[in-house]
């Protein structure tokens, strides 16, 4: 098992001893920041694994798997613990663990379809804002106003999840509504495709000379059954830049 898999079953092993010190008043005060500690470490495990697979190529399908579900796993448990204990509204952390899940499903059939959806911007801010307010949540400082400043985040962290929602939905409802058509070409424009595919068909036609194939030849990809020679490729080439 490599480095990065290892970091996401730890942050996984990290769950119940973080459920554990958050529930407990054994050291008072002690147990918030030390579950408060355990929490942020679980989180960096998180930034940490996917840019050492990433980096070193070590992703693996294993990873691939593990890695999202350990992030649910911990962020869900806080947040339902927090519930329990009083620290948040359930309605809010319905919403957010809602939205978990409907994003799940949109990758799940994007990934049918042999479509990424890369995470947005909205996507980066949900995460970090959800980050901080569980652990101020978490904590729970006794300083003046800061009931006010907790309010403030968990309602921005509600916003954030609801606004990445809607981006998602609205940048990628075709793979939902349309599946696999969404790379079918239509008369105004064509449809990108991913790089990898394109760059398959690139070497293809790289050896029509070598061959002696017909340049014109129709392709298993254009699912219209419209005929991709040369030019059309490498118009596609320039759309995706």
């Amino acid at each position: 098992m490599n480095l990065p898999n290892k970091l996401t079953i730890f942050r996984v092993v990290l769950i119940p001893f973080f459920l554990v010190f958050l529930y407990t008043d054994f050291w008072g005060r002690s147990n918030l920041y030390t579950a408060a500690a355990i929490f942020i470490i679980a989180s960096l495990t998180d930034l940490i694994d996917g840019k050492i697979a990433r980096k070193y190529n070590l992703v693996t399908n294993f990873g691939k798997f593990m890695d999202p579900l350990a992030d649910k796993l911990l962020v869900c448990s806080a947040m339902i613990a927090l519930v329990d204990l009083g620290k948040i509204a359930g309605w809010i952390v319905i919403v957010i663990i809602a939205r978990e899940f409907i994003i799940s499903g949109f990758r799940l059939i994007a990934s049918d379809n042999g479509v990424v959806i890369a995470a947005s911007y909205w996507g980066k801010f949900k995460t970090t804002f959800q980050m901080i307010m569980i652990i101020l949540l978490i904590l729970d400082l006794p300083f003046v106003y800061m009931n006010i400043v907790n309010n403030i985040v968990v309602y921005v962290a509600l916003i954030l999840t609801v606004i990445s929602l809607v981006d998602y939905i609205f940048k990628n409802y075709k793979v939902f509504i349309d599946g696999k058509d969404i790379f079918r070409f239509n008369d105004d424009k064509l449809a990108i495709f991913r790089r990898r595919q394109v760059g398959l068909i690139y070497q293809f036609y790289n050896l029509i000379p070598i061959l002696n194939v017909e340049e014109n030849i129709t392709l298993p990809l254009s699912l219209d059954n419209r005929e991709v020679d040369k030019n059309t490729l490498n118009d596609m080439l320039k759309l995706l830049g």
